[in-house]
Order: structure tokens, then sequence, then C-alpha cells
């Protein structure tokens, strides 16, 4: 989903930088100054901005694939996430920044703006919105209440289970089955059925979105700004986590 949404922002050249696989010119990292990087706990998103407010285009590309670490211990992937979203949620403070570029067309400004109000007002708020909507479902007089006076309205309400559960069905799981099918399209060896599988954990990824938005925001409350590198895993023959650092660096 990710990729699926920075291919569209290639139109708008507002393609955030993040991961590996990042290729930035360096006449682009000189006219930010001796620092280029800030300290901000997304700093390839905070050096996109600062890239996209002088005039420089971000793009990406469907041609090319790198692959990167995961983390496989959920504490360990809670905490990256929620700097992520903290990284991402601290960056509003550059909106007036993005609105007075000057170099920076209106349709890109625009772009880049709803992309750092994503956190504010969808993922918060969509996070006690989804709950509420589904439980409203559940909980319907239409679908969980038999009323047996009349044999018609018993025939209605049976008849209103199917498309209660289909709608609860495509507001629980519509992204998953988008993601499914870009997944496919991406990767024909996973198979219809392994996409499909892999599509609807994508709402467990949600959940897990939702609780690192809310602890983001409960730090940024209490003033917490440091934070830890993620620990790396050693790979087989690949050295130890300390070497890619060291190695990393010297590129």
């Amino acid at each position: 989903m990710a990729a699926f949404t920075q291919f569209g922002r290639n139109l708008t050249s507002t393609v955030s930088l993040g991961g590996n696989g990042q290729f930035t010119r360096l006449s682009a990292l000189d006219a930010l100054g001796e620092r280029p990087w800030s300290q901000s706990l997304t700093e390839d998103l905070d050096l996109a901005i600062s890239l996209a407010v002088r005039g420089w285009r971000l793009r990406t590309t469907a041609h090319a694939c790198v692959d990167q670490q995961g983390v496989s211990d959920l504490r360990r992937l809670i905490r990256q996430r929620t700097r992520w979203y903290q990284g991402h949620m601290t960056s509003i403070v550059r909106m007036g920044e993005n609105w007075r570029a000057p170099r920076m067309r209106h349709l890109t400004a625009l772009v880049m703006f709803a992309y750092l109000l994503v956190p504010w007002v969808l993922d918060l708020p969509w996070s006690l919105l989804f709950q509420y909507c589904l439980i409203w479902f559940l909980r319907s007089p239409n679908v969980l209440v038999l009323r047996s006076k009349r044999t018609s309205a018993l025939n209605a309400t049976w008849l209103k289970w199917p498309a209660n559960l289909t709608a609860w069905y495509l507001l629980a799981f519509a992204p998953a089955l988008a993601t499914s099918f870009t997944h496919l399209r991406r990767d024909r060896q996973v198979g219809p059925g392994r996409a499909l599988l892999l599509g609807h954990s994508f709402v467990v990824m949600n959940y897990l979105s939702f609780l690192c938005a809310w602890r983001a925001l409960f730090r940024m409350l209490r003033g917490h700004t440091g934070w830890p590198k993620t620990t790396r895993e050693t790979e087989p023959g690949a050295g130890s986590p300390a070497d890619h650092g060291t190695r990393s660096a010297r590129r």
C-alpha cells in the first residue's frame, strides 16, 4: 500500500524518502547546507520536505526493488513504528514553510500538506470511528433483533443479515482486498489465495498503526523526543549489525 500511494504522488513529485534505496543528488544536498539531515525522528521525511520546498522533484520507480531487514520482535516493531509516527506528526510544524515556498506549485504544496495531515485527520480519528462503525453494525437492531409479530417483518429482518454482514465486511476489509489485488499484480508468484490472506493481515497492521499513533501522541504530550536506534538482527554470513552500521557510515 505504501508503494501504491507513492506511485500516485509521482504525479506531483512529492514522493516521500523512506527506507532503503534512496538516491539524492549531491547538488541537492549541498543546497541544504552543511547538515542536510535534521534531528527529526524521521529524518528522511524531513529531508523530503526540505528538498520539495526548494523546488526539487521527488520521484519513485516501479522498475527497481530494494530489500531491507524486517523487525521480527513485536515490541521492537511497535517502538519503531511509534517513532515513525511521532516524526511524521511533529513534521506538521513545517506546514507554513510548505505553503510559503515560492518554488512549489500549488498542487504540489497541497499534496504535501495533505500527507503531513494524515496522522492527525485520518489515523487518530479513524481509529475511534472505525471501532464505532463496527460495533454499530454488530449491535444494529435490524440485524440482532427478530420481530416475530408479523411474518413479513421476520423475513425482512433475515433478509437484512446478508446485507449488513456484507457492509460490515467491506467496511473492515475493503483495504485488505485492495492490498491483495495490488500485491498480486506486483508479485504473480504469490498466488491469489496467499495474496488474499496476506491482504487481510493489513487489518492487523491497521490496529498496530492505531496503537503506535496514540503512543506517539502521548510521547509528544509528555515532551519525549529522544529515541534509541532499532536494533537489527544478525543474519548468517552477513556480519554483525554493528558492522553494517559502520559500512553504511563510510558510504
